[in-house]
This record gives C-alpha cells, structure tokens and sequence, in this order.
C-alpha cells in the first residue's frame, strides 16, 4: 500500500514539475531527446537516405525526420532504433558503411540463416548479433 502511494506521489510530483515548466524537467526532457537523436545518427550511418532507414522500420520518412528533431518514436520503434543503432556502431568498426545495409539485410549462416534485421525487429536477439559481429571479424566461427 504505501508503495502504491509513492508511485502516486512521483507521479504526482512528475505531473507538477511538467505543468509549472520546471526547469529540471525541460533538462531531462532535453537529454532524452538527445539520446533519442543520437540513436537516430548512429542508426544513419548504416543506411543511404532516412528513405532507406524509414524501408527497416517500416513507417513513413516523415516519421524518420520527426525522430531526428528529437521526437520520441512508438516503444517498439525506439527498440528497434537503439539495437539497429547498436548493431550499425558494431558494423561501422570493421565494415565500410556501403555494405552495412547488405550485411543487415542478407541471410547470415552463422544467425542459422537469419536476417540481422528480422532479429532485430523480433527483439531480444541482440547479444548473438554482436557474439556473430565479433566472430565474424575476429576471423573465429561460432
């Protein structure tokens, strides 16, 4: 019960500090949005246009150039978003940034076939992408 009432009141507190503008609320709103564009870029890299990041997901360019200002993309998107962002920092250290967007797309025999992309957006997949990067690149099998 008295767990239930502190969830309340930070929510409460959380509801007031967003009405009265506070300061410290903008800031974490801000860093958020920071981050948020920071997987943007990160993800970018690996994609020749925001067309072609927009095809991953899929939703529409518009969306793409809404995340990029900062806005906070569905749950599910910004999932995706921050594991391609992951992925794609991995690839940009071995691999040219032209054949990012083969490697996430093609059947990958050391994923048993899969696609890097469909696992990404199957979700919790992410450690064995990384474990194949790293094997891949280190010249190791798995």
């Amino acid at each position: 019960m008295a767990e239930a009432r502190t969830t309340r009141n930070q929510t409460g507190t959380q509801k007031r500090a967003q009405r009265s503008g506070s300061p410290i609320f903008r800031l974490a709103q801000d860093q958020e949005a920071i981050i948020r564009v920071g997987h943007y870029l990160q993800a970018r890299k690996g994609f020749a246009s925001d067309s072609e990041l927009a095809d991953v997901f899929p939703v529409n360019r518009s969306r793409i150039s809404r995340w990029k200002r900062g806005e906070a993309p569905e749950p599910e998107n910004a999932r995706i978003l921050r594991d391609l962002a992951t992925v794609v920092a991995q690839l940009a250290e071995y691999y040219d940034p032209a054949v990012i967007p083969s490697w996430l797309r093609g059947h990958n025999p050391d994923l048993g076939g899969r696609r890097p992309l469909d696992l990404i957006h199957e979700g919790g997949h992410l450690p064995e992408i990384l474990s194949t990067i790293e094997a891949q690149t280190s010249g190791a099998y798995l």
